[in-house]
């Protein structure tokens, strides 16, 4: 008899479940990852691709993972948004709220060597995927809407920016008249006021 020993690391992958939301553009295009993982932006709301989960894996950091592809949102060295297979560093984003109350999503792991500017998650007017180096935060490419599901319904989702925001994934333990004082003072609360 041997014992064996099996790194399971590799198999790993965080089994918390997020706020099921659809994630809508600054231009108008929803984020859309396709069976194979291709990510674009689309026009329709209503399609199964645009259905992700926003599953916190730190404080004000989540990993976004195609509802139905069930691959993650991730972004490489090189500033490329690409579907992982598996849940890895380059997966995670901080999320932060914008001073129009749209969401930013900006890589956990890559920023600028020099600068120290975060790279962000971007669709273009076409609806393609930015490298995060060329999106900058007060664009309306790396905008984002979180449509939140509520309860069963796949229908009912939530227009308001103001009320996106404060029904935000991060930030759901605070009232809505303290969450607007802190974003006005610009305090931390699960999110941050870029």
């Amino acid at each position: 008899f041997g014992f064996f020993w099996v790194d399971f690391r590799w198999f790993w992958e965080p089994q918390l479940r997020g706020a099921v939301a659809r994630l809508r553009g600054g231009h108008g295009h929803f984020l859309h990852m396709g069976p194979d993982g291709r990510l674009d932006g689309t026009w329709e709301e209503a399609g199964p691709g645009t259905l992700f989960n926003l599953i916190p894996v730190g404080l004000r950091v989540v990993a976004i993972q195609g509802a139905r592809a069930g691959r993650y949102v991730a972004m490489n060295g090189a500033g490329v948004v690409y579907a992982s297979v598996h849940f890895t560093p380059e997966c995670r984003f901080k999320e932060c709220v914008f001073e129009n109350y749209h969401v930013l999503y900006a890589s956990a792991l890559y920023r600028q060597r020099r600068s120290g500017r975060a790279w962000y998650l971007g669709l273009d007017r076409h609806g393609r995927p930015m490298a995060g180096p060329r999106v900058r935060k007060d664009k309306a490419a790396a905008h984002f809407l979180p449509q939140l599901l509520e309860g069963d319904d796949q229908g009912v989702t939530r227009d308001d920016p103001k009320a996106a925001a404060t029904s935000c994934l991060s930030c759901s333990r605070v009232s809505p008249k303290k969450l607007k004082i802190y974003l006005k003072l610009g305090y931390g609360l699960g999110v941050t006021r870029e």
